[in-house]
């Protein structure tokens, strides 16, 4: 995936040290422990889910619509320790759109260099047509998983942050390791990509 990964998402998507140092931090942060810590938060979400498929019933369509918003706001505590309380959520509505650019973009068929990545290699980079579209959708991108990541960073530095895996990410002093806070930013993004 030489467009999806390499300009979209920035990354040469090989294990090397970058990847080693990354892993490390994520290691420590998964452990059933630190899982513990997300039980309330699990409660107050499967208590919502229940009163909602209650309550709301008319179709399956509302079914779907419920346990997408339920899974959503699981993840999205998770990684942030922010709610999703409606499909609606400017973030999520985001991250559904970033996740529809992506899939499009790897899409078989849809760019020739995704069939010959050699053509990113032999193309002079003034004259790769995907490669505009594919910075612009980095762009989008990056500026969402910063902005999640910025927010969470301002609510540490007043105080105010409750336990995620982005703020134990940030309290392993990841700058000091090597890691950039976009790396650190992606990785979060990644979390929740998966799960969305």
């Amino acid at each position: 995936m030489p467009y999806g990964i390499t300009i979209i998402q920035h990354s040469n998507h090989e294990i090397g040290d970058d990847w080693r140092r990354i892993r490390q931090i994520i290691h420590g942060l998964l452990t059933p422990k630190s899982s513990d810590k997300f039980k309330p938060s699990q409660d107050l979400e499967s208590k919502k889910y229940l009163f909602d498929l209650l309550t709301d019933n008319e179709d399956n369509m509302k079914f779907y619509q419920h346990v997408r918003r339920y899974t959503s706001s699981v993840i999205m505590w998770a990684t942030y320790a922010k709610r999703v309380e409606t499909l609606e959520d400017q973030d999520l509505q985001e991250i559904y759109q970033e996740l529809m650019n992506f899939s499009t973009v790897v899409a078989r068929g849809a760019y020739l260099v995704e069939e010959f990545p050699i053509l990113a290699k032999i193309i002079p980079r003034s004259l790769q047509w995907w490669r505009p579209y594919g910075e612009r959708l980095h762009s989008l991108e990056a500026n969402l998983w910063l902005r999640l990541w910025r927010q969470l960073a301002a609510k540490m530095e007043n105080g105010t942050a409750e336990f995620c895996y982005v703020r134990g990410f940030m309290e392993q002093k990841y700058k000091e390791m090597g890691v950039s806070e976009l790396q650190g930013a992606y990785v979060a993004g990644t979390m929740i990509e998966v799960n969305c």
